[in-house]
C-alpha cells in the first residue's frame, strides 16, 4: 500500500502551481490538507482519524525538501556566474563551435598552437553536436585563424 506521504507527493507533483507554492512557503497547510482529504479520501482509505494532521505533516515534510532542491539548484545558476567571472580574471577563453565533418583536423590544429609542454593547457569538450574548447587567453587570435567567424556559435 501507498504511504500518506506518497500520495501526498504525487498529487503535489501533478499540481505544479502548488509545488511552487509549497517551494516558496506561501500556502496555508491546513486548508489545502483538508481539500486534499477531500479529492483523496485519505481518512477512508487508512482509516486515520485525523487525516488532515497527517496531510499536514506529509505537505510541511515535502516543503522543506523541495526548499531545498530549489536552493540547490540556485547555487549551480550562481556557480555558472561564479565560473564566468573566473574565466575573464584569470584570462580563459572559451567557445563553442559545431561538431561537424573535418572539424577533427582543426581541433589537431589547436594543440600545435598550445604550448602543452610548457605547462599551458587546452581543453577540448566534444558532445553530440557541438565541440567547446577553453585555453588562455593569449591563444584568442591564433584560434580565430583556424576556425572562422561563422564557424564559432558562442564566445
Amino acid at each position: 500500500m501507498v504511504s500518506i506521504a506518497q500520495e501526498v507527493e504525487d498529487y503535489v507533483a501533478s499540481h505544479p502551481f502548488i509545488e511552487e507554492a509549497l517551494i516558496q512557503g506561501i500556502i496555508n497547510f491546513k486548508k489545502l490538507a483538508i481539500q486534499m482529504n477531500e479529492t483523496l479520501e485519505i481518512g477512508s482509505k487508512y482509516r486515520v482519524k485525523d487525516a488532515d494532521s497527517a496531510i499536514m505533516m506529509a505537505l510541511r515534510r515535502l516543503s522543506e525538501k523541495l526548499s531545498k532542491t530549489s536552493e540547490s539548484l540556485n547555487k549551480t545558476t550562481r556557480g555558472e556566474n561564479q565560473l564566468r567571472l573566473f574565466n575573464t580574471k584569470y584570462g580563459l577563453y572559451e567557445f563553442t563551435i559545431e561538431r561537424k565533418e573535418g572539424v577533427n583536423e582543426q581541433i589537431k590544429q589547436l594543440y600545435d598552437v598550445v604550448k602543452i609542454h610548457r605547462g599551458e593547457f587546452l581543453t577540448v569538450t566534444q558532445g553530440i553536436y557541438e565541440i567547446t574548447v577553453i585555453s588562455h587567453q593569449e591563444y584568442e587570435p591564433d584560434f580565430k585563424k583556424i576556425f572562422t567567424k561563422s564557424e564559432i556559435i558562442q564566445e
